[in-house]
């Protein structure tokens, strides 16, 4: 069972309209971004450290001055004692790179910069695992690697265009790296043209190759494919972001066959009573969460947690409930490890905003 043990209120106390949309998690680490703001006080960035009695302490995170009017904290990953901050720009996008020292200070240490200015939006989507950074710009992504010197090195580049009608305009990208894997989704629309198409790489011992795996959509799937991706070392976690109604989300499970190509394992559809299953995914080693914002407003604003059982199979465990004021804000945003549960709360009339984290710990 996952029980409620704290809950985090936006350190600014600003208004704010997405302050916890994007976290990223490694053992006692919670690191917190803001989505999308309204103002440049709340593009910010804070890191929280849970000690041995269960409390999370809070660090902020200083703003270089370069990042000013870049939309800094649009997307943050930490790792051991690292941290990255991405931004949203169009043509200046950039990565911040931030180290923790002995005395538990997270200090600025370099700017990651897109090394193709024909590239854009770098720094919007990227992912970390261990010192392997995989950053999907519109038109190309690139792959660095840390080296000892705490150097971010570029070691691939991967060109990134889809046959798609002239005119058509990419809107959306998501990038997952785990290990020896990574995929890429890639959406466009325009011309009387849209979809998207999902596109797993593999690295072998020489780095990583050009080829691709183009991942199979369900043939029930609904709208958006691929607005959310998630990779593990064993599964691969695809959800979309919904249709018309409002009660067909979808997501699929894939896992690896022998020959090393991603196939569906688990098409998980909805379920009676409950919309927008899936519109937040988060996935870890036996556990999948999925977030059911319900727009109706009915109360059933959850998230539905599946759990995989000795032979393989995922089955549903349990359902954390929650409706604080009785609107559907609960549950847009959900990250996990194997310990502790993050799911973004965020309310607002347009005028003032209650941004918070419910963190939830595994146990009876």
């Amino acid at each position: 069972m996952w029980k409620l043990k704290k809950v985090i209120d936006n350190p600014s106390g600003l208004n704010s309209s997405s302050w916890g949309f994007v976290s990223s998690i490694y053992q006692n680490y919670l690191a917190v971004g803001a989505f999308d703001a309204n103002s440049e006080e709340n593009f910010r960035a804070d890191v929280y450290e849970r000690d041995l009695s269960g409390n999370w302490n809070h660090k902020s995170i200083e703003k270089p001055s370069r990042a000013i009017g870049k939309d800094f904290g649009r997307l943050i990953r930490i790792y051991k004692n690292y941290l990255l901050v991405g931004t949203n720009s169009v043509n200046s996008g950039e990565i911040y790179f931030y180290s923790k020292d002995t005395l538990g200070n997270w200090n600025f240490k370099s700017t990651i910069i897109c090394p193709d200015l024909s590239a854009t939006h770098f720094g919007n989507n990227f992912s970390l695992h261990q010192n392997s950074l995989s950053v999907l710009a519109i038109g190309k992504t690139f792959i660095f690697e840390k080296n000892l010197k705490e150097e971010w090195v570029l070691t691939k580049t991967i060109d990134n265009n889809i046959s798609v009608d002239p005119g058509s305009t990419y809107i959306f990208n998501g990038v997952s790296v785990y290990k020896s894997n990574m995929v890429s989704l890639f959406s466009y629309s325009g011309s009387g043209v849209q979809g998207s198409q999902i596109r797993a790489y593999k690295k072998d011992t020489n780095g990583w190759l050009n080829s691709f795996q183009t991942i199979e959509e369900p043939s029930n799937s609904s709208g958006g494919w691929g607005a959310e991706i998630q990779l593990n070392e064993n599964y691969l976690l695809v959800g979309s972001s919904g249709g018309s109604p409002i009660d067909i989300h979808t997501f699929a499970v894939y896992n690896q066959n022998l020959s090393g190509d991603w196939v569906i394992q688990k098409v998980f559809s909805k379920i009676s009573g409950i919309f927008e299953l899936g519109v937040s995914l988060s996935l870890n080693d036996n556990y999948i969460f999925a977030g059911a914002t319900d727009r109706n407003a009915d109360g059933q604003n959850m998230i539905v947690v599946y759990e995989k059982n000795n032979s393989g199979e995922w089955f549903e465990n349990s359902r954390i409930i929650n409706n604080p004021n009785g609107d559907y804000h609960f549950g847009a945003a959900v990250f996990s490890n194997s310990s502790y549960l993050t799911v973004s709360y965020n309310y607002g009339n347009g005028v003032s905003f209650v941004n918070q984290l419910y963190i939830y710990e595994r146990g009876n």
